[in-house]
């Protein structure tokens, strides 16, 4: 049972004023950081979906698993991007049978965490799944190829919170407990980085 993973980073980034994903923190962009932490994991294929900016990705040859795909939409929002990444795996991917979709701007999510959603997963193929942390839902998010096509139905200017409002979908829903704070992580302005060390803007 293959789990792909899903990294949104097409925004323009407008509040932080500048590329959001390629802000360095010890030495390595926040891409960088979230992508290493998904690649320790078993996740299978990796899609980056891009779209305002050239995130410069480097990708080695030995590394098939990371794959990047442009939104020419990404204006019309985040839906938009996780719409392109759902479909790519869609079309391209059968064997995966569910993909966790993350955002970059919330990079430290521990490995940890996103085994422990692999393996509540392979438990429950049709649960949609998020952490939790002391009561309460974080990121990111795992959709199962069951429900793949009520996120492609909606309109790219929608939310999931569309979604979440329905009975199935609700009922569907299930958060996995983690010990990790990072899942509440939201890097949107340069505020959010007060505290933290070696950032390079």
């Amino acid at each position: 049972m293959n789990v792909a993973a899903v990294v949104l980073a097409a925004g323009a980034s407008k509040r932080m004023k500048q590329v959001k994903a390629l802000i360095r923190v010890r030495g390595k962009s926040l891409l960088d950081h979230l992508l290493s932490r998904i690649s320790a994991t078993d996740c299978a294929p990796i899609v980056v979906v891009s779209g305002a900016h050239d995130l410069q990705i480097v990708i080695e040859p030995e590394t098939t698993r990371i794959q990047e795909v442009h939104n020419n939409r990404w204006h019309l929002g985040q839906l938009s991007s996780t719409q392109v990444g759902l479909s790519n795996i869609d079309q391209n991917f059968s064997e995966c049978s569910g993909a966790i979709v993350f955002t970059v701007d919330r990079p430290f999510v521990d490995v940890s965490t996103i085994l422990a959603m692999i393996e509540a997963h392979r438990r429950h193929p049709e649960a949609i799944l998020q952490p939790g942390y002391e009561g309460q839902r974080g990121h990111p998010i795992l959709i199962p190829r069951r429900w793949f096509s009520d996120w492609l139905a909606l309109q790219p200017t929608d939310s999931a919170r569309t979604l979440f409002s329905r009975m199935d979908i609700s009922l569907a829903r299930q958060v996995i407990t983690v010990e990790d704070p990072a899942i509440f992580d939201n890097f949107d302005r340069r505020e959010d980085f007060e505290g933290m060390v070696d950032v390079e803007f």
